[in-house]
């Protein structure tokens, strides 16, 4: 079972006292419910919080905009993921253990703004070190100095990594490295019209891009295969 400590000095807090029964009640859950493990940031859908303190949704909603106006936590409502902004000052540890718990649970969460700031913020470096096939499954790990995890990284910043979001869903760890490596293989341009020819043709699979791009580099970028994607339906996407 997890705890979570209250600081006494947040019953005399300025901020706090103007609160109402309903926000301060809210507040505290947000740093006392079961998904706040120990970084601080975690994804809680609204309607949990609805459900759980018994609030209505228009409360909820109400006062997690007021939060995030008054410097408390970042919400990312199309994510659900909240970052407290306080909670390492209170709840901080520097056991490897617990930073490694902190990576795991970072590196787990869905990518989003929220996300990305607090990994800046907190300067948190998450690599990919090893990759394997564990059980029939793809694994990718990630890692620090303490230790090491399965989990997906986050990847923000690359265009192609959010193409393929765009067009394919969520990153698995497999897909990652494939990604990375395509990255590093073909030029943009090509990855870029090969994701609106699969999008032309409703495809949301990494192999048929992949496909595309590996015939073009057989064939040459303007061979007639490269030529007839120009020369088709999918001209509109090859203009200058």
């Amino acid at each position: 079972m997890a705890y979570r400590q209250i600081h006494v000095k947040i019953w005399k807090d300025s901020w706090f006292i103007d609160k109402t029964v309903e926000q301060k009640l809210h507040y505290i859950y947000l740093f006392s419910n079961s998904s706040a493990g120990i970084s601080g940031i975690y994804e809680l859908p609204v309607r949990v919080q609805v459900f759980e303190t018994g609030l209505s949704l228009e409360v909820i909603r109400a006062n997690l905009v007021l939060f995030e106006e008054e410097g408390k936590i970042r919400f990312d409502p199309n994510k659900n993921v909240i970052w407290l902004l306080h909670f390492l000052k209170y709840h901080s540890n520097p056991s490897p253990y617990v930073q490694k718990g902190i990576l795991r649970e970072v590196a787990a969460l869905p990518n989003c703004k929220v996300k990305t700031e607090y990994i800046k913020v907190n300067k948190i470096k998450l690599k990919v070190i090893n990759y394997k096939v564990v059980n029939g499954i793809d694994t990718a790990c990630i890692g620090s100095k303490e230790g090491v995890d399965r989990v997906s990284i986050p990847y923000d910043g690359n265009p192609i990594y959010n193409l393929y979001e765009g067009q394919c869903g969520k990153i698995k760890p497999s897909i990652l490295i494939m990604l990375k490596a395509a990255d590093k293989k073909y030029p943009v341009d090509w990855i870029r019209y090969a994701f609106k020819i699969a999008s032309a043709n409703n495809v949301q699979h990494w192999a048929y891009i992949q496909a595309i791009l590996e015939n073009w580099q057989e064939r040459g970028k303007m061979s007639r295969g490269y030529k007839k994607y120009k020369e088709d339906e999918f001209a509109e996407f090859f203009a200058n």
